[in-house]
């Protein structure tokens, strides 16, 4: 995680922080927003499907984590069915 509005740098491999801000649908409206964290493009093999429905700053767990590898964090927007 970095800080910056503190003006330092440190990094955790316990927690993976999201803020996913301004996402609108003027049309149908957000649904509800599912988060994966995992070792290749769209896998889940770190986090499985976490599901939320507000813009929140969240502080997902993610105690398998090894320092040095490439983790990738794949954002799904659920739109309103009208």
């Amino acid at each position: 995680m970095l800080n910056q509005q503190l003006g330092t740098k440190y990094i955790t491999t316990d927690k993976l922080n999201v803020r996913p801000v301004k996402f609108l649908d003027e049309e149908s409206g957000i649904h509800r927003y599912e988060i994966t964290v995992g070792t290749s493009h769209y896998a889940a093999d770190i986090v499985s499907t976490l599901s939320f429905t507000d813009d929140v700053d969240l502080d997902i767990p993610v105690g398998a984590m090894t320092d040095g590898h490439t983790y990738y964090a794949t954002l799904k927007v659920i739109y309103h069915l009208t």
